[in-house]
């Protein structure tokens, strides 16, 4: 394919002449240049381009696609909106870990600590939630007194101290991904697989780690409805990372039902702690440490599968996960002791229960359901700008596959907005019964 337009290429004429024409060349099927990439995003972060053009190119790109080159520009242009956080070489090896969200995803809240407590660092930049999908930004902020928001020193600083740092997006680092990232919420362009991709990169290689762990969820509960255009998704990012020198490894997950039992935000913090604590050892621990476990690997790629398990397994039987996350979330500023036992939440003052109208074996649990309901009361954000109840959210008291009598608590609710008759039935709706 060819590159549009020369005088795009020069970047001849204001920024909204230029971008308008882009827009028209890559709606006939054009490839657009580098520097035609560049410029859109660079006066979109400088406050040059409308909101309305950016959605526009947003929608054109989610439409028309991009080819990797594409895709590879656009990642460079978010990085370079910014700078790059330089590591030093006493604290590398550095790792990170990205899923592409789902419902009741707290991963990055279990697997973190745990490859931290196994003494390799992780340094990680989280984004807000995105559609019914919720963010890490989200559900750490949900947690009191805690600091999102770092400079470099500080980040550098928190990373020698705990062994690992997750920050927001700022001005320093890739805020023009940050930018568009909130627009794309209300554009309907979140699932376009180039933005996807795109964006998390820019955040992965921006903080200079030395590998990554993509986990790309498909299904009804993730961004990613099919696993085909999952595994194009992760090949994408593998794509990308290699173009950087960045070591990647993706993994797909079915997001067919709620990963876990909490869905929310400070909710997923208390089921994060319960798990560290010992308290579960189901699936959510398991895909958990699958994923910590490819994570040491990054960092050490003499691992074996089996030696990298067990060592993962074994900082959460040491305690030394529980420390790891205690000490994290204090070292940013976060009292835990604020956040509701994960035992304590269906029995927690203004929870709303649903229960089973009738006996019968657990069929499934609609993700997707759920966590649109979750958005509902109020742990989402339904268009830009909304703004969040830290403690609003879905426990789920069941799992697929699970046999319940007529009466059975089903959920707990959480929310300070009225659960009227018409969200009681979705949520009673959402459970398949056979």
């Amino acid at each position: 394919m060819k590159s549009i337009s020369t005088n795009v290429d020069l970047l001849a004429g204001d920024p909204i002449t230029e971008t308008v024409s882009a827009i028209g060349a890559k709606r006939e099927g054009e490839s657009l240049s580098d520097a035609s990439i560049r410029l859109t995003v660079s006066s979109f972060k400088n406050g040059e381009l409308p909101d309305y053009l950016m959605a526009a190119w947003l929608a054109t790109v989610a439409c028309s696609d991009l080819d990797l080159d594409e895709t590879v520009s656009l990642t460079s242009a978010y990085i370079d909106s910014g700078s790059r956080l330089k590591l030093p070489p006493d604290l590398r090896p550095v790792v990170d870990k990205h899923s592409t969200g789902g419902v009741g995803d707290k991963t990055t809240l279990i697997a973190a600590p745990i490859v931290a407590a196994c003494g390799v660092k992780v340094c990680k930049i989280s984004g807000a939630g995105l559609g019914f999908a919720g963010g890490t930004l989200d559900k750490l902020e949900s947690v009191p007194g805690m600091r999102m928001n770092h400079s470099k020193l500080e980040v550098l600083s928190l990373l020698q101290a705990n062994n690992i740092v997750v920050t927001g997006q700022s001005e320093d680092l890739v805020p023009a991904d940050a930018a568009t990232y909130a627009l794309r919420d209300v554009t309907a362009t979140v699932r376009s697989i180039p933005l996807i991709a795109a964006s998390i990169m820019s955040k992965k290689i921006a903080t200079g780690s030395d590998g990554v762990v993509l986990d790309v969820k498909y299904g009804p509960g993730g961004l990613v409805s099919d696993k085909s255009t999952a595994a194009s998704l992760g090949q994408l990012m593998v794509d990308i990372g290699e173009a950087f020198g960045l070591r990647c490894k993706f993994i797909l997950s079915p997001m067919s039902e709620p990963l876990g039992y909490a869905i929310g935000n400070a909710v997923e913090v208390s089921e994060a702690l319960h798990v560290l604590s010992g308290g579960d050892r189901g699936h959510l621990f398991a895909v958990c440490v699958d994923i910590a476990a490819r994570m040491l690997q990054c960092a050490d790629p003499h691992l074996t599968d089996g030696e990298a398990i067990a060592t993962a397994r074994a900082a959460v039987d040491s305690g030394a996960a529980l420390d790891s996350f205690v000490n994290w979330i204090a070292g940013q500023g976060g009292d835990l002791s604020q956040i509701t036992p994960f035992t304590e939440l269906h029995t927690k003052s203004g929870a709303f229960r649903v229960r089973a109208t009738r006996s019968g074996h657990l069929k499934s649990i609609d993700a997707r359901t759920l966590g649109s309901l979750a958005c509902a009361l109020g742990a989402g954000r339904r268009v830009h700008g909304d703004s969040i109840d830290a403690h609003a959210g879905i426990v789920l008291n069941v799992q697929s596959r699970d046999s319940v009598k007529e009466g059975d608590l089903l959920l707990s609710a959480h929310s300070s907005r009225r659960i009227d008759s018409q969200l009681e039935a979705a949520l009673i709706a959402a459970f398949e019964l056979e």
